[in-house]
């Protein structure tokens, strides 16, 4: 038997297998209607549509979806919560707090004033294609454990680490995430390394000061954050995650830096969004160049999500939650083409952090000379 030509028919059906698969036209997601229902977190638009509604339409997690609203479109992403939107970046998102009605919003962007989208307004959904950025950030969209399993250090789970830059005072600044959480296991080890470092002050982003009474109920006076809180030394404040969308608070974060005295301690939830982008700008103020201060900015990824330094993941937060961000603070212009800005203009940016810091702190925070020379008093090794 001639084994090639018995090899024959098989090859054809193979091949005519492989052409009737390419055939194969799957059905994409259904055209979805729904209402702008009022305002939803970080002034997203709540609607009426529910995760039901675009799982049963056919839509996946990391689908791109064409969002069309008061006569203008978005592309935005259908995500499963804040961890995987980029800076700018647009979502259709399953709310965090388990309610029913998605959120409709810009990462870094305030809808209500960006879109003109109001309440009553209808909202118009169609599928495009698939994120490309998404299936390569995997860790960072597993999000985070709250639960210590001594698998990295306590310094790494608890993104404790003192602040190191090439101007920046030595061995004065510090960040973590908040110590401030009783429902996190991190804030008590959070307390005993800040007593272990000699922690003077603490400067808190994220938080309340009732957060400060249910840490007395809880660990009791002797707490170290509580004793800190107790003789004046501590500052306690929630600003809005992105700054851009309200820059004053950042004028007012950054003076309370000045206004703290010793080893301070910087955090907030975690300690990478909003005590990142304060530290980062320290560190520019002060001569750190964008690759240090960048590197340092995230040292907190590597922390609290595992990824590995060098990575094809690092690399891409890198770019949409770092370059994006000190892109948007030297032109916040951009915020008026939201969900259509082309991003490819950072690939081969010079990025002038310093210059972009003061840009910032000047002209859109409000900061006055006497207030930027008291923060260089305070921060740097010499006063610049």
């Amino acid at each position: 038997m001639n084994v090639t030509k018995a090899l024959i028919p098989i090859a054809a059906v193979c091949i005519l297998l492989s052409l009737a698969l390419t055939m194969i036209v799957y059905d994409e997601p259904d055209h979805l209607e729904g209402t702008a229902v009022g305002e939803g977190a970080y002034e997203s638009i709540k609607t009426d549509l529910t995760a039901e509604d675009m799982f049963a339409a056919g839509y996946k997690i990391g689908d791109l979806v064409r969002i069309t609203s008061g006569g203008k479109s978005y592309t935005t992403t259908f995500v499963a919560g804040f961890f995987g939107i980029g800076v700018l970046g647009g979502y259709i998102s399953i709310p965090d707090d388990g309610s029913r009605d998605m959120l409709f919003g810009f990462y870094n962007a305030n809808v209500w004033d960006t879109t003109g989208v109001k309440e009553g307004d209808k909202i118009y959904l169609d599928y495009i294609g698939q994120d490309p950025n998404y299936h390569k950030i995997p860790k960072y969209l597993q999000g985070i454990t709250n639960t210590y399993d001594g698998s990295v250090s306590p310094e790494v789970y608890c993104n404790f680490r003192v602040l190191e830059g090439t101007g920046l005072k030595e061995d004065t600044f510090y960040r973590s995430a908040t110590c401030w959480r009783v429902g996190m296991d991190r804030a008590p080890m959070i307390a005993d390394m800040y007593e272990m470092a000699g922690i003077n002050s603490i400067v808190s982003y994220g938080d309340h000061v009732e957060s400060v009474e249910k840490c007395r109920e809880r660990f009791g006076d002797s707490y170290y954050p509580v004793t800190l809180y107790d003789s004046g030394n501590t500052s306690i404040e929630s600003i809005f995650p992105n700054i851009n969308v309200k820059p004053e608070e950042a004028r007012a974060a950054l003076i309370t830096i000045t206004e703290s005295e010793g080893k301070t301690a910087i955090n907030c939830y975690l300690g990478k969004d909003r005590t990142g982008i304060f530290c980062a700008i320290m560190l520019a103020l002060t001569g750190s160049s964008y690759e240090e201060v960048k590197t340092e900015y995230m040292l907190s990824y590597v922390n609290l999500f595992g990824i590995d330094m060098g990575s094809e993941e690092y690399e891409v937060l890198g770019k949409i939650m770092f370059d994006r961000y000190f892109y948007l603070l030297e032109h916040p212009e951009i915020v008026e083409y939201v969900g259509d800005f082309d991003w490819s203009v950072i690939d081969d940016y010079d990025f002038d952090l310093k210059y972009i810091s003061e840009l910032f702190l000047k002209e859109q925070a409000g900061m006055t000379d006497e207030e930027m020379a008291l923060l260089m008093e305070r921060i740097s090794k010499e006063t610049i």
